[in-house]
């Protein structure tokens, strides 16, 4: 299920919200477009990538997200508390 994914209706009447991959999409350009035309050096690029990679789960609602969605929450209004060595807020 992805939030953010076209919502289609299948033939039972259900609705259905599945992420598909851009088969087009080149990280290798991705990467040299960052670097050169957006002019970021390689540790904030390579924190775009982490942050894409970790994923946390809302102890309130039992979302989960992705590190780069931390200040974006749909469901809470709040600014996220997390406890010292957990990964959970």
């Amino acid at each position: 299920m992805c939030p953010k994914a076209k919502i289609f209706i299948d033939f039972h009447g259900s609705v259905i919200a599945q992420h598909v991959a851009d088969r087009s999409w080149d990280i290798n350009k991705f990467v040299m477009y960052l670097r050169q035309k957006q002019n970021l050096p390689w540790k904030e690029i390579f924190m775009k990538f982490y942050a894409r990679l970790c994923d946390f789960q809302c102890d309130d609602c039992g979302e989960r997200f992705i590190g780069a969605e931390l200040n974006h929450c749909s469901f809470h209004t709040l600014t996220p508390k997390f406890s010292a060595g957990v990964n959970q807020g």
